[in-house]
């Protein structure tokens, strides 16, 4: 039995929005269908001992970053921009070390596996990163 760490973008009692909303039903249909030892972890807990360390979003990529180092992670990276402007931005930025596109990319380049939400979030994240 693995040992599961889902970690929502911001803390459930927080928001209730779309990201957190995707955490919260990933997780009910983890229970409900595997026998895995699933829980939700804050970026402030302890993050040692789990098999499999889930993020819902990128708004923390050095975490992303450090924890895939000594664990598998994956990301449902729930990342999507139609200005063209956005995403212009991370394609282009990615190359330069400090900004925030760089780290992302480090990011999304050392986890286990992506978890897209759609088809056009793929294909987005595909042509960016």
């Amino acid at each position: 039995m693995a040992r599961i760490g889902i970690i929502p973008q911001v803390p459930l009692s927080l928001f209730r929005g779309g990201a957190e909303i995707q955490a919260l039903k990933t997780y009910e249909a983890l229970l409900r269908q595997t026998k895995h030892d699933i829980e939700f972890v804050s970026l402030g807990g302890e993050m040692k001992g789990y098999d499999l360390l889930h993020f819902f979003g990128c708004c923390c990529p050095s975490w992303i970053r450090w924890l895939s180092g000594s664990t598998k992670t994956v990301v449902s990276p729930i990342f999507f921009y139609n200005k063209l402007s956005l995403a212009f931005f991370f394609k282009y930025l990615k190359h330069l070390p400090g900004t925030i596109a760089w780290d992302l990319n480090r990011a999304l380049c050392q986890v286990e596996r992506l978890l897209p939400n759609s088809n056009a979030e793929a294909n987005q994240l595909s042509d960016i990163f």
